[in-house]
């Protein structure tokens, strides 16, 4: 599950689907929990916040390859969002 949450981190949303039912893990928090990037996404010009989340069921876990921010660019000199995007990349068994 990815979206836009409009969410904080450990707000009642997000702690909804952390906890469940079902269960879903905060993939950047998994893959980067001493990270000093806090995978702040949000938004133009300072991107100081977190509402942007890649959940996934944690037996998918393991096939999660590598998760990164991305599509942080301009795209002919235009900003293409107020957000930074997140990509993850899974194997695939």
């Amino acid at each position: 599950v990815l979206a836009d949450f409009n969410a904080w981190y450990g707000s009642a949303a997000v702690e909804t689907i952390k906890f469940g039912p079902p269960q879903f893990t905060d993939a950047w928090g998994e893959k980067h929990p001493v990270s000093t990037t806090p995978g702040f996404t949000c938004c133009t010009p300072n991107y100081d916040t977190r509402i942007d989340y890649i959940f996934v069921r944690n037996a998918k876990l393991q096939d999660l390859l590598k998760l990164e921010l991305s599509f942080s660019g301009e795209y002919g000199g235009i900003q293409i969002s107020d957000h930074i995007g997140l990509s993850a990349e899974f194997a695939y068994p």
